[in-house]
């Protein structure tokens, strides 16, 4: 990839020349593997995108026990929850780490002595919830009782909206019961 480009900066007639090929070609895989190097480092501050070296490294720097059964996605979303714990307990923060998780959109409220969450996906409950608690309540002050709401289907949801076929592919989690 790189010896394409660096060949093309220099003068045509210079970049046919099979010893300038041989440089390039030997410099170009190097700044392969340089650009790759780049690559992964700008992606291991992505929590999204990191890899398993990075997810290891973050459990490792946050103290976090690796649970090599949970997926990758449940793993990143810990990570990231925990890397904002240390930021203020506000909604917003409450909420973005509950959206780090498949299924974790919700609305949170806020009221004396308790923050409400209600999970609102249309999928069910988030996935591996138990962790998505442990992490709410590193974050969410002690004092503060911290309730959950989920939203299930209900008859008059599905009622004449979906088919027979695409009520016998939902799974029984997503209705209410």
């Amino acid at each position: 990839m790189m010896k394409e480009f660096a060949l093309k900066q220099i003068h045509w007639r210079l970049a046919k020349d099979p010893w300038t090929q041989a440089i390039f070609e030997v410099a170009g895989i190097s700044f392969d593997i340089q650009a790759q190097r780049i690559i992964d480092i700008f992606n291991s501050y992505d929590f999204e995108k990191m890899n398993l070296s990075s997810i290891q490294m973050y459990e490792k720097m946050l103290g976090i026990v690796p649970d090599e059964e949970k997926s990758l996605a449940d793993r990143r979303a810990y990570i990231a929850a925990m890397w904002k714990k240390g930021a203020p307990a506000t909604r917003e923060n409450i909420q973005s780490i509950c959206d780090g998780w498949l299924n974790g959109e919700c609305d949170v409220e806020a009221g004396p002595g308790y923050i409400e969450i209600t999970f609102n996906s249309v999928m069910g409950i988030p996935s591996d919830l138990a962790t998505l608690q442990k992490a709410l309540l590193q974050v969410v002050p002690a004092h503060l009782e911290v309730r959950y709401n989920f939203k299930y289907l209900l008859v008059g949801e599905v009622h004449e909206v979906m088919t027979l076929a695409e009520m016998e592919a939902t799974p029984m989690s997503y209705f209410a019961g």
